[in-house]
């Protein structure tokens, strides 16, 4: 420890090698200190046993190396010592750097419990994510339910019921859900509310489709859509009997409530004329649901005659005797009493229609024209009348009834009678030898253009069967 003092005793401090050799030894650690004590003990050893080397020698020996050179021997005297305290520094000035690189080990330590933090976060995370999945639960499909069991769906899958809306509609049955939020398969949190909409009854109804079902299933449809079944009989080479050939109005028409909805049913394919039935002594109602049981359409007329009891159907025109095409027309007419006031009806069978209708005019009286399909007279013939001219009184204005030829062949092309006058399209198919079948409208209504017809223009159809037109007053 004496020496050592005397050594540094010994230092200059003007000296700017060992000055700066002390400012390094006390900026690093002890294990650099070690290595500079060492290296300036050599240099005063050196300085007192060896003189400087010569100038020239000190250049050379700091030139580098030429190529080819044999390799340099370490520096001695106070320029090894100098080098071997640089290298020294050096070295030590390398471990400080790596040291201020490297973390500390209570950073190291923090890093890691970062980590494992991180990690024990993300897994509880995942496990309140699978918590909440199996948690949450699918929204029943309630459209269409009754509201008490949709109530019931509700609870029986952990759900509650929300608020509660009514909605008046024509397209629901009343006391049927037919809106919710959420909807249906969303899926939600338990004791989500379900909130509901609830159809209530409207004036009116929505006309539903009956065109698949049987004749007793359809008048049950109608009847619970509060709407009025009427079956009218057609001929059909497509449907078979007893089979719903078409509707008027159609499936999804809004009407009032309680409108009839005709239904055409098919007799069947009409491939030949039938045997008329008689009528002749029955009354109104019974002689019309005979024939249109039997396939037939039909017309009524009313006079005075010297024949028959009042009320009954006295002529009918087809007679019982003779056949007519299925659909045809049959001109019924229906005694009013015995008296024999009025005037007389001129006969104008075999006459032309033009003819025919001149001459009853002039007489004072109005014309319907209804075709028949036949070969015993040309078309446009009068084949007979209603009332007959012998024995018949009939009021000025009343109406006599024309059987006119349509020819032999039963089947024509319906025209489009879409947005015609109904006026305009009853006269023009009836003109034609149609049975003409119109929907009526609620009390008071008038009636528009025509807007729903069946069958559609365009098709071929039998002359005499129905014809069915709605015509509602334009909204």
């Amino acid at each position: 420890m004496a020496a050592d003092k005397n050594d540094k005793a010994l230092m200059i401090p003007d000296d700017p090698v060992c000055a700066h050799v002390a400012e390094e030894k006390a900026a690093s650690p002890d294990s650099d200190e070690t290595a500079i004590d060492e290296a300036l003990r050599e240099l005063r050893r050196d300085n007192e046993t060896s003189t400087l080397p010569d100038p020239t020698e000190a250049i050379d020996a700091l030139a580098p190396e030429q190529a080819g050179d044999e390799p340099e021997a370490p520096m001695t005297g106070i320029f090894g010592v100098l080098e071997r305290a640089q290298n020294a520094m050096v070295a030590a000035n390398e471990r400080l750097v790596e040291e201020a690189e490297e973390p500390p080990k209570s950073y190291r330590k923090l890093s890691i419990g970062l980590i494992i933090g991180g990690v024990i976060v993300l897994l509880l995370a995942a496990g309140f994510v699978a918590w909440q999945q199996s948690s949450r639960v699918r929204v029943p499909d309630l459209i269409g339910t009754d509201q008490s069991r949709a109530v019931e769906a509700i609870n029986a899958a952990h759900l509650k019921v929300g608020r509660l809306t009514e909605r008046a509609t024509v397209t629901a049955t009343p006391g049927t859900v037919i809106d919710q939020d959420p909807m249906v398969d969303v899926k939600v949190a338990r004791g989500t509310a379900i909130d509901l909409t609830i159809a209530t009854s409207s004036g009116q109804a929505s006309v539903p489709s009956v065109l698949k079902m049987s004749t007793s299933d359809a008048a049950t449809a109608l009847s619970s859509a509060r709407l009025v079944y009427s079956e009218l009989a057609t001929f059909s080479d497509t449907v078979p009997p007893g089979g719903i050939v078409g509707q008027l109005p159609v499936a999804g028409t809004v009407v009032d409530g309680g409108t009839k909805v005709y239904v055409l049913v098919s007799q069947g394919a009409a491939t030949s004329p039938v045997a008329v039935p008689k009528v002749l002594g029955l009354s109104k109602a019974d002689a019309s649901k005979l024939l249109r049981d039997q396939g037939f359409t039909p017309l009524f007329y009313y006079a005075q005659t010297s024949f028959g009891a009042t009320g009954q159907a006295v002529t009918q025109t087809p007679a019982s005797t003779g056949q007519a095409f299925p659909g045809s027309v049959v001109m019924v007419l229906i005694c009013q009493g015995n008296a024999t006031s009025g005037m007389i009806v001129p006969d104008v069978t075999g006459k032309a229609e033009a003819e025919a209708k001149t001459a009853l005019s002039n007489a004072g009286f109005n014309v319907d024209v209804r075709r028949i399909v036949t070969s015993s007279a040309s078309a446009g013939t009068v084949v007979a009348q209603t009332p007959q001219a012998k024995d018949t009184r009939l009021d000025a204005g009343a109406t006599v009834g024309l059987l006119v030829s349509a020819g032999s062949n039963p089947s024509v092309r319906l025209p489009s009678l879409l947005g015609s006058s109904l006026a305009t399209a009853q006269g023009k198919l009836r003109s034609m030898g149609f049975d003409v079948v119109v929907v009526p409208l609620p009390k008071g209504q008038q009636p528009g253009p025509v807007t729903q017809q069946f069958p559609a223009g365009g098709l071929t159809y039998n002359l005499g069967l129905p014809v069915l037109l709605y015509a509602p007053q334009k909204g």
